[in-house]
């Protein structure tokens, strides 16, 4: 973002969270003297503890009241918190005092979505201070780039009303735009493990290249997954923090049991582990050989031919219309194939066609 510098002082600090109860808060917001409205933010302890330390200390000494939100770039940001703004020059607001405290940089997994809450900072990764920004759209090249420590609960349509201000050549607003700050308590919810997971438990025939899925759980911000090849995942070989409900993994072996699991993450709290799920992967792909890829003038009928897999019973094979091989597109789906070879009568003329074989073990 741009221009900042504000304050830290942990020693100092009065915020008495609970184990990690997410604080809550109020900014209220004046334009020109008259009441806009009130954005009520949460905070994300368990995510960012030091900048929530920091803002909340900031909160606890009133040091945001009548300070401006001095930046407002529709479809980007609202940015504020620049002691400057409170009665310096215009030309001042955003470049922050010196001798401030600065938070160390807190990147995390936390995207920057509409409603985001995060910290301004200049060009060094740890200068953040007393300025911060609200996301007025997705912003998500600012992931992993800048400390998100919070969101919007109530009264996105202010910051809406606020990022179409009237503004000047600096995205300053023409009128000032004032904030009050107070916190109004905490929010101590455990939340929910999630559910509905795939691959489900048992799976077998998993591809060895595999997105992992799961259902939304309610108040998530994060989730966090481990993935092993024994049950209780002392050999973890995956594992992260996604903000999404579903990872990928690439490199699975063949004809191999794994075991996985899933957490939520509300910002304050971490739910239990989901229960633990396993699945087997299947053979490799087979190696297509003929038609190549991307041929033409295919006669018909046309004989289809792979490389014979290792430890394969049979083989399955698809012929589609559509490279997603949707259940409308298949034209040819034939199973228990014996051999490495299959004749493809029913095909029509100057059409493009899309195949694919996998092995089988087993009846």
């Amino acid at each position: 973002m741009k221009k900042l510098f504000l304050s830290l002082s942990l020693a100092l600090s009065v915020l008495c969270l609970n184990a990690q109860d997410k604080p809550q808060y109020d900014i209220v917001t004046y334009r020109a003297g008259t009441l806009l409205g009130t954005i009520h933010i949460e905070l994300f302890p368990l995510i960012a503890p030091l900048h929530v330390q920091n803002f909340d200390t900031l909160v606890s000494q009133s040091f945001y009241d009548s300070t401006a939100f001095h930046r407002v770039i529709p479809g980007f940001v609202i940015q504020g918190g620049d002691p400057n703004s409170r009665s310096g020059p215009k030309s001042t607001w955003g470049f922050g005092q010196p001798g401030q405290p600065t938070v160390n940089a807190e990147f995390n997994a936390v995207s920057h979505r509409r409603g985001i809450l995060s910290a301004a900072r200049s060009s060094n990764i740890n200068s953040a201070t007393s300025q911060f920004f609200i996301c007025h759209a997705a912003a998500t090249n600012l992931d992993w780039q800048y400390s998100a420590y919070g969101r919007v609960l109530t009264g996105i349509e202010i910051v809406d009303s606020i990022v179409f201000s009237p503004r000047d050549g600096n995205d300053c607003p023409l009128q000032k735009i004032e904030m009050f700050v107070t916190r109004t308590g905490y929010q101590d919810t455990i939340p929910e493990a999630p559910t509905g997971f795939v691959p489900m438990d048992g799976a077998t025939g998993v591809a060895q290249s595999t997105r992992f899925q799961w259902d939304p759980a309610f108040d998530a911000i994060l989730y966090e997954y481990e993935l092993s090849t024994d049950s209780g995942f002392s050999t973890i070989i995956s594992q992260g923090l996604s903000n999404d409900t579903s990872f990928v993994y690439n490199v699975l072996q063949p004809l191999t049991t794994y075991y996985w699991k899933v957490r939520t993450n509300n910002g304050g709290y971490n739910s239990t582990w989901s229960a633990t799920h396993s699945f087997q992967t299947g053979l490799p792909g087979p190696t297509l050989v003929s038609p190549g890829n991307g041929s033409s003038g295919v006669n018909i009928p046309v004989t289809l031919l792979w490389n014979g897999l290792s430890g394969a019973d049979s083989y399955h094979l698809q012929v589609a219309r559509s490279s997603s091989f949707s259940t409308p597109s298949i034209v040819l789906d034939v199973d228990s194939i014996n051999d490495t070879t299959y004749v493809a009568a029913n095909l029509n003329p100057n059409t493009n066609y899309f195949w694919r074989v996998r092995g089988r073990t087993g009846a």
